[in-house]
C-alpha cells in the first residue's frame, strides 16, 4: 500500500529507510475489536512485519489509538527517515 510503495521510492533515489514511524487513529468497531489482547497483537503484527521480507534493518514503528470522536474516518500519519 501507500507505505510500501513510499519506501521502494525512497530506495529507488538511492536513498537508505532507515525509520519509518506510524500512528494510526481509529474511532469506529476496527478499534473496539481490537480490546481483545488476542485480536490486537495479531492486528500488530500484521502492520509491523510489513517490511519484514525485504531483509533491510529498517526500525518499523507503530501506534494504534482509539478517538472515538472521528468515527468511521482513519488517519494515518507516517514519519520516513532515511539515509542518503
Amino acid at each position: 500500500k501507500f507505505k510500501t510503495s513510499a519506501v521502494e521510492y525512497i530506495r529507488m533515489l538511492g536513498m537508505v529507510p532507515k525509520v519509518i514511524a506510524s500512528s494510526n487513529h481509529l474511532g469506529n468497531n476496527d478499534m473496539k475489536n481490537l480490546t481483545s489482547k488476542r485480536t490486537l497483537d495479531s492486528k500488530m503484527r500484521v502492520k509491523n512485519d510489513i517490511f519484514e521480507p525485504w531483509e533491510e534493518d529498517i526500525d518499523h514503528q507503530v501506534r494504534v489509538m482509539y478517538t472515538p470522536l472521528i468515527g468511521d474516518e482513519k488517519r494515518d500519519i507516517v514519519e520516513y527517515t532515511s539515509f542518503g
